[in-house]
């Protein structure tokens, strides 16, 4: 993620089909238009594996990558983490109070 949000792979038009492919969140929600100049995701998942990448770019050029690599759950368990993953990941871009939660929460965890 960090590669493509920074344009940085090794040809120049790999990256504009990438961010073509991945910045459908832009496309399909007018909120994400009206805060990011960029923003691009991508999941993935199993029976037991659960993941989403994503990153933005806002239009004074401050960037943001999320990613969320789980495993191990049930399938039940699985099914209700999917189904708060975008939840989730919607409050970890807008809200900077729960940002800084899930931080302090990690960094805890340490």
């Amino acid at each position: 993620m960090h590669a493509i949000s920074n344009e940085e792979l090794a040809v120049e038009v790999d990256n504009a089909i990438l961010r073509d492919v991945l910045e459908w969140p832009l496309r399909v929600n007018e909120q994400n238009q009206a805060r990011f100049s960029h923003m691009g995701a991508k999941g993935g998942s199993t029976l037991f594996i659960l993941n989403e990448a994503l990153y933005t770019e806002q239009p004074d050029g401050t960037k943001e990558e999320l990613i969320i690599f789980t495993e191990g759950f049930s399938t039940l368990e699985r099914r209700r983490m999917q189904a708060g993953l975008n939840e989730f990941s919607s409050e970890i871009l807008y809200n900077e109070t729960f940002r800084k939660e899930v931080k302090e929460t990690l960094q805890d965890e340490e």
